[in-house]
């Protein structure tokens, strides 16, 4: 499977300060207290490497972080016209989903947190794709490879869906059509290709090569084969009418208007078993974020179960008791001893991540309650011990855990005091492969995110039940945007997320 690329995008809030391993844009004040635009920080997440500095921007009004500089722009763009937080994330993604289409995309399923500094409360929204009607926990037994391309790897999209409902709650500053207008304009006249969608197109060689729709779309030259890379400019033209289909008649046109046909047939025809009836039916989880008091200063805000929310919760709750302090993991000066603490924290958080399932679907009521238990990280950090490490089975893993990549991230801080962690996947580069030929979709793979049956891994550890396929169930994923704010004065103090697969919710957490 292709290499992990990990990035971490955040917004921390001391002036407004942006450190990203993608591009931040911002907000200042001008002399005439107006918000003047400021963009200083142009590093890109796809020459960002794990050793290397992110790049920091400091802004007294806004910021926005994009693994993609364009899309960065198109954030503030939308801020400058009174967009509100939302819309300028929501944006921001849309534009995303084009520049690294490999990782996201309306193909996809995504989950957010935002703040609202109006109701001085977060909130949980939760988009992740579902499993079909037809779907069953034995599908994918003796054909493992079919979760991971083809038809029948696809989950009910829902990054549509996600984006309707944020919209509806915390956006409106600016129309629904205006937050797609940017990104249909780059589809027609073109765009850059990023070094991270040219090193994921050159690695999808083989299976471009072979499929009639992902050869049209990203060889250029068909006579010698030459595929797009980074730097090349590429034009998705019919991705630019069903973006403008959306645009003007929302996001019902994917679900149950003029796009759905096209859609369901789209995927059946590669072997998918979505209907009409899944798309229609698809809703969005919403509802007070995941909360967790640091110290009695801060107040952390993440998404809930089926994502890793409740994992890094968890993982927050035991190091909390290690009163830690920031000469444990300065860079100059790293202690070993914090260090081993976290790992060893990391290793009973990601047991449990083996337990958790969709919660509408299985029961994890008490499970969630520990994982959010002050008492019962404290137990957890009793077992500790600072001087020995343990076998796998004492940190009570029990199920197999799969290893995965993909996803894209993005933070905003907005001048309404708003913030949004955004976290969006199709899972593997490219999803499952399979390109729309007529809507120009890239669908994800995130039926393979799902645990099947009668399979172990290389420490004959088996599958979790708790994430076998069930119709209309959302498997368990990694994301877990975070939103950090001041008791006291309701100031936010960091906005961040990640992607790098199954290394998201313990990257989240060092930060």
């Amino acid at each position: 499977r292709q290499s992990v690329f990990l990035t971490i995008a955040v917004v921390s809030a001391l002036t407004i300060a942006g450190a990203t391993a993608g591009l931040v844009v911002g907000l200042r004040k001008s002399a005439s207290n107006s918000a003047t635009s400021e963009s200083v920080c142009g590093s890109s997440h796809e020459t960002y490497v794990i050793n290397g500095s992110s790049i920091l921007g400091k802004y007294s009004r806004a910021a926005v972080a994009v693994d993609s500089a364009e899309c960065s722009r198109i954030g503030r763009v939308i801020l400058e016209k009174n967009g509100t937080t939302m819309d300028a994330a929501l944006a921001a993604a849309i534009c995303d989903g084009v520049m690294n289409a490999h990782s996201m995309g309306i193909g996809g399923g995504c989950v957010i947190t935002i703040y609202s500094k109006k109701n001085n409360t977060a909130y949980s929204i939760i988009g992740r794709e579902k499993a079909p009607r037809a779907a069953n926990s034995t599908m994918f037994v003796g054909r493992e490879n079919m979760s991971v391309a083809g038809g029948l790897a696809i989950g009910v999209p829902g990054e549509l869906r996600t984006y309707e409902k944020a919209y509806k709650l915390f956006g409106g500053g600016v129309t629904w059509k205006e937050l797609f207008e940017p990104t249909i304009k780059l589809c027609r006249d073109g765009f850059r290709i990023s070094e991270s969608q040219g090193a994921a197109i050159k690695q999808t060689t083989r299976v471009i090569l072979n499929d009639p729709a992902l050869r049209q779309l990203f060889v250029k030259n068909s006579t010698t084969n030459e595929l797009y890379g980074a730097g090349d400019i590429m034009r998705r033209p019919k991705l630019a009418l069903t973006l403008d289909i959306i645009a003007n008649q929302g996001a019902e046109a994917f679900y149950t208007g003029n796009l759905s046909d096209t859609i369901v047939k789209e995927i059946q025809d590669r072997g998918g078993i979505i209907t009409k009836q899944d798309l229609e039916e698809f809703n969005v989880d919403f509802q007070e974020a995941l909360s967790i008091d640091i110290n009695n200063t801060y107040t952390a805000y993440t998404t809930h179960a089926p994502t890793s929310g409740p994992i890094l919760t968890f993982i927050l709750n035991i190091l909390q008791g290690f009163q830690i302090d920031q000469s444990d993991f300065k860079a100059s000066n790293p202690s070993a001893l914090f260090y081993h603490r976290l790992i060893e924290a990391f290793k009973f958080a990601y047991a449990k991540r083996s337990e958790i399932g969709d919660p509408y679907k299985i029961n994890i009521t008490e499970l969630i309650r520990n994982l959010t238990s002050k008492d019962y990280a404290d137990d957890i950090r009793s077992r500790i011990h600072d001087n020995t490490t343990f076998g796998y089975q004492y940190y009570g893993g029990t199920w197999e855990d799969r290893i995965k990549t993909g996803t894209a991230h993005l933070s905003v801080v907005g001048l309404d005091g708003d913030a949004v962690a955004l976290t969006s996947t199709v899972n593997l580069y490219f999803g499952s492969k399979v390109l729309g030929p007529v809507t120009d979709i890239i669908y994800n793979d995130q039926m393979d995110d799902f645990s099947t049956p009668n399979t172990i891994n290389s420490f004959g550890v088996p599958a979790s039940p708790a994430n076998f396929i069930v119709p209309g169930k959302r498997p368990v994923s990694s994301m877990a945007p975070l939103v950090v704010i001041e008791k006291q004065n309701q100031r936010i103090q960091q906005v961040l997320g990640a992607s790098g697969g199954t290394r998201i919710t313990t990257s989240i957490a060092q930060v």
